[in-house]
């Protein structure tokens, strides 16, 4: 095994992800996370997502994540960290540094929006009322042209009646809170399903509305990452999205035998381009959909910074230094301490094909899933490569 104080060849992040005057300060509260299902511990993970990506910038990020041993991790893998940051351990102080910052004049992004009547409105990079209304799966028309729409009916939740179940459908909640993961979609196959769905939808609160969306014969459906500024809408790349099961997202790959359309990248910025006249600023997702009979459809607004961002912004990097083509996310909850982890992954690093991205300890946190937690992306030669790889990868962590 090689030793920690080998560097491998840096990593070039595609493109800054926001301009000067923004600072990153992602941690948010348990309300505003109540349609994710978030934990007090993935509050804080949050806020240590991007390093290495937001160079130059202030951010606010919570100890766990930025620990001698994890920023060494890093940087032997290629990702340098050269941030004003200010670090946390509980919520009281995360909103004061968020509070120092904006006394500075910055103005606060984040991936959710921030606790309710915190900070002021004009701190704010994109407002409450611009994310929500943007990330409402029921404002889907309002950006995106209609054949380009799934195939779907707003039905109020306390009226399943008002729909005549006829084949398998999606329902997702016409909410304008956080949402991600599949946490607020229902897969239905049957009647019952269907019916159950509107019960569980409603336990969650909130909504008054639900999406039924046909389950479209669909070939292929990616994460498009996008970044809008003030002097335009560019593309950052996209990864297809992997399923555990139907509408719960288990991970990415980016795979060059499977490359996102020319057409489906000039969608994306037409979407981007309508919300940015809006006024949205910063990183943004969308899942687009290619079927069978050749449709590109919008399923999903994520007018948010997503799980494949930095997958997306350092694939080229990483596999240009590697030789590997294809990428697929990683992540795991390992037994092993800090220092046994950073041991375990050594090898993967400096060969090129793992690129850790965070690095949890799980002694800096009173809440912790495992001593720590790993994300990051694989490299191989093909998708099959990549996940024997991924595989490998978990057996070092001592994870199954």
């Amino acid at each position: 095994m090689t030793q920690l104080a080998t560097r491998t060849k840096s990593l070039v992040p595609l493109m800054p992800l926001f301009e000067p005057g923004v600072a990153f300060a992602a941690r948010t509260d348990l309300r505003q996370t109540r349609m994710i299902g978030f934990t007090s511990f993935a509050l804080d993970s949050v806020t240590n997502i991007l390093l290495g990506l937001l160079n130059g910038l202030p951010t606010v990020r919570h100890i766990c994540g930025v620990t001698d041993e994890g920023l060494a991790v890093l940087e032997r893998a290629g990702l340098h960290v050269d941030e004003d940051m200010r670090t946390f351990e509980t919520a009281a102080q995360a909103k004061r540094r968020a509070k120092e910052l904006i006394e500075e004049g910055y103005k606060l992004a984040s991936p959710y929006p921030l606790p309710v009547a915190t900070y002021p409105k004009k701190a704010q990079l994109v407002s409450r009322a611009l994310w929500r209304q943007l990330n409402n799966k029921k404002n889907l028309a309002d950006i995106v042209p209609e054949k380009h729409l799934p195939d779907r009916r707003i039905v109020p939740l306390d009226d399943p009646a008002a729909y005549t179940f006829d084949g398998p459908v999606f329902l997702k909640s016409g909410t304008s809170e956080a949402t991600g993961i599949g946490y607020a979609v229902r897969h239905c196959t049957t009647e019952g399903e269907f019916l159950a769905a509107f019960d569980s939808l409603k336990a969650l609160g909130d909504a008054s509305d639900v999406i039924v969306e046909n389950d479209m014969a669909v070939i292929t459906c990616w994460c498009v990452s996008l970044v809008l500024s003030d002097t335009g809408v560019r593309y950052a790349g996209a990864a297809e999205q992997v399923f555990s099961q139907p509408g719960q997202q288990s991970g990415s790959i980016i795979n060059p035998a499977n490359p996102f359309p020319k057409a489906a990248i000039a969608l994306a910025l037409d979407v981007g381009e309508a919300a940015h006249a809006k006024g949205y600023r910063g990183v943004a997702g969308l899942d687009i959909g290619l079927t069978t009979d050749g449709r590109l459809i919008v399923f999903d607004p994520n007018f948010r910074i997503q799980g494949s961002t930095a997958q997306v912004i350092l694939h080229g990097s990483a596999t240009k230094r590697s030789g590997l083509p294809v990428s697929q996310a990683a992540k795991f909850n390992s037994s092993l301490n800090i220092r046994q982890l950073a041991s375990a992954i050594g090898g993967p690093i400096d060969d090129g094909w793992y690129v850790p991205v965070r690095l949890i300890d799980g002694a800096r946190h009173p809440e912790p899933p495992s001593n720590s937690t790993l994300t990051g992306f694989v490299l191989g030669n093909t998708p099959a490569d990549a996940a024997r790889r991924s595989t490998e990868l978990g057996k070092l962590l001592g994870v199954s």
